[in-house]
């Protein structure tokens, strides 16, 4: 399966979170990242060889979530959602 489903269950809002992309990097990809609560400073980071666009800190409001697609032929994430 390309697609891959990551929920953050803190037990309350953070000030700063990260998290990395998972390996087994596989063209077309897609990683649905939510979280429960707020995390305002909030950072995805590529894993090894690989690298995420936009490369961006902001805010991932509780009960929403971000999506990353892979491509392979350049080794990134793009935020897609």
């Amino acid at each position: 399966a390309n697609v891959a489903r990551i929920i953050l269950d803190p037990a309350g809002a953070l000030v700063n979170g990260n998290i990395g992309m998972p390996s087994g990097n596989v063209d077309a990809k897609v990683v649905h990242i939510s979280s429960t609560q707020t995390i305002t400073n909030f950072t995805v980071n590529g894993n090894a060889g690989t690298t995420v666009t936009p490369a961006a800190t902001y805010t991932l409001t509780g009960g929403t979530g971000v999506s990353y697609f892979y491509h392979a032929s350049e080794g990134k994430w793009y935020k897609i959602g």
